[in-house]
């Protein structure tokens, strides 16, 4: 049974013209992604290849080396306050247990679904074209140089302070905003991410029916292949007619493998990644409001304080204000850049998979149309020995 549909979501805040920054996001990405495919045999290897200007660039990179780059874009220390970080896959699919097609081919996983390849190519584009990350120059050793040194050790925040820390955040994040655009867009964000996240596994859940399905008529075609008793008489008739029948299931099996890892790698892939972009977006407003409630308790602690203390106190005062005012500025021009990138993506993950979904139908169709004449030629000339 298919899952209903979740309810529309609503309509994103209108946004109100960015600051200079926006300036940036024209600007053209230093390097393009033309592919991102799996290494043969090896699992957890990538191959990459990209452009800059006219010249090409094609080179092999671990999860691992991903994982490095993604510790410093993101992880080093740096104050990224105001920038949505674009979602990378917490670990391969190849770590978790996964089903395979009749082939032998493992099914991309979504979950299981979505491929590797998929989620990196997917992060890695939206670096490049990225307005800051974009230019940085940890990329150009990572897509350029075939000997890189080895990628450091992968750091991980403590869990009790990590904990503690997002904690007393989440309380701060309750705080109302004083600007009516940003409250807007944390309510906007709050009601998608849970629409999208119940799309998401809808959409999941097709995929897996799909995939159980496919799963059954291939050992439905198994059993029908089997010979039963000795090849002869009606024994060899039934085994003619199995295998007539078990031609045809195997043709509709591929039709229901090809549409499960289409609906997955179209749109399936769309809706795991905006859903989890948008988590990226619930941190950085969670994260400027960190710093409103940080500021207006410095502008408390001025009012209060002692003589002696006040140019101790508005000097933090006045750190904690262009803090929150640079969060802020930075803020209101990747939100527009992040919902404009997200209507534009999400309308062409529908088109493709409408597309891929007429193309494969009407493909199959023809294939099915011809099994299905083979099946009745075959069977006309099967003759039943009289008793």
């Amino acid at each position: 049974t298919t899952p209903a549909a979740p309810a529309p979501a609503p309509a994103a805040p209108t946004t109100p013209a960015a600051p200079a920054a926006s300036a940036a996001v024209a600007a053209k990405p230093k390097f393009t992604i033309e592919s991102l495919e799996p290494v043969q045999g090896d699992e957890g290897q990538f191959i990459i290849e990209s452009s800059r200007e006219d010249q090409k660039y094609r080179v092999v990179r671990t999860f691992h080396d991903f994982q490095f780059l993604e510790q410093q874009l993101f992880h080093s220390g740096q104050c990224l306050y105001g920038y949505i970080l674009p979602p990378f896959p917490t670990q391969l699919n190849s770590q978790t247990t996964e089903s395979s097609t009749a082939n032998g081919r493992p099914l991309p996983g979504y979950g299981r679904f979505v491929s590797d390849e998929c989620q990196l190519y997917y992060w890695l584009k939206h670096v490049l074209e990225h307005p800051m990350f974009g230019k940085s120059g940890l990329l150009d050793p990572f897509l350029t140089e075939e000997n890189v040194p080895p990628p450091g050790k992968i750091t991980k925040a403590m869990g009790i302070i990590k904990s503690i820390q997002d904690t007393i955040d989440s309380r701060k994040y309750a705080h109302k905003d004083c600007d009516v655009f940003f409250q807007k867009e944390r309510d906007w964000c709050i009601k998608v991410h849970e629409l999208m996240q119940q799309a998401t596994e809808s959409f999941n859940s097709t995929i897996n029916a799909r995939h159980s399905l496919s799963q059954v008529l291939a050992h439905l075609s198994a059993a029908l292949s089997l010979p039963v008793g000795d090849n002869t008489g009606l024994n060899k008739i039934a085994l003619q007619t199995n295998l007539a029948f078990s031609k045809a299931i195997d043709g509709y099996t591929e039709y229901v493998e090809a549409e499960t890892i289409q609906s997955a790698s179209t749109l399936g892939a769309a809706l795991l990644l905006w859903t989890r972009y948008i988590e990226s977006e619930k941190e950085m407003l969670k994260q400027r409001t960190c710093l409103l409630v940080d500021y207006e308790t410095a502008n408390r602690n001025y009012d209060r304080a002692r003589y002696q203390r006040r140019p101790e106190i508005e000097e933090a005062k006045v750190q904690a204000e262009r803090a929150f005012e640079k969060c802020s500025d930075t803020a209101h021009a990747e939100i527009k850049r992040f919902q404009d990138m997200r209507k534009k993506s999400i309308a062409k993950a529908l088109s493709d998979y409408k597309a891929s979904r007429l193309n494969l139908a009407k493909e199959h169709y023809d294939k099915l149309s011809t099994i299905c004449q083979q099946v009745a030629d075959e069977l006309k000339v099967i003759q039943i020995p009289p008793v």
